[in-house]
């Protein structure tokens, strides 16, 4: 066995330390778990959790460039011919969850439920929100005349598809598609 250099700090698997504090946040309650448990449940120093997450919202929402990344693949893809503009964008994000994978979405649907107990979490995640508002006004910027309808369209959409999924972590629904369907379809979008 060969020891690390010393004073060489060892890997931090993100996605595991995030895992590990949805996984208490769920167990204990979010407001009852410190960065310090948070620490210790995923084998890491303290210091090393505070070089890569300054709050415990942070923790919650860690990952979503993931997300984003794959929403925005998936939004640039041609469609077809015809396409309308709703099932377009939805099928964007529904794909996008798809490639999360059932893990990635079960790891996602925890989150979310923590952020809607704990209401103060969710200013970190307007980053996201506004992450795929980017993503969709780049979209629509390809298929909408007028920068004011495609500002207005890309923040409606990203704040229907986050609240759909709120309402999907709530319940118990397998996937978020038809919830995210309907809460897209809910603007009654045009192009």
């Amino acid at each position: 066995m060969t020891a690390r250099p010393p004073g060489r700090p060892r890997e931090v698997d993100i996605t595991r330390v995030a895992r590990s504090a949805v996984d208490l946040f769920t167990e204990r309650g979010y407001e009852s778990v410190s960065m310090d448990d948070v620490a210790s449940a995923a084998g890491i120093s303290r210091r090393s959790l505070f070089n890569h997450f300054a709050t415990k919202a942070e923790l919650l929402w860690s990952g979503h460039e993931f997300y984003v990344d794959r929403l925005r693949r998936h939004l640039m893809r041609p469609s077809g011919q015809g396409a309308a503009l709703t099932d377009v964008l939805t099928s964007g994000f529904v794909r996008a969850l798809d490639d999360l994978g059932e893990d990635g979405l079960a790891l996602a649907r925890a989150r979310l439920r923590v952020v809607s107990a704990h209401p103060d979490t969710a200013a970190v995640g307007q980053v996201v929100v506004a992450a795929c508002r980017a993503v969709v006004l780049d979209h629509l910027r390809t298929r909408v005349r007028g920068e004011l309808t495609c500002r207005c369209i890309a923040g409606g959409v990203a704040a229907a598809a986050y609240e759909a999924l709120m309402w999907w972590a709530a319940g118990d629904a397998p996937d978020p598609e038809r919830d995210i369907s309907s809460g897209i379809a809910a603007l009654t979008l045009r192009e």
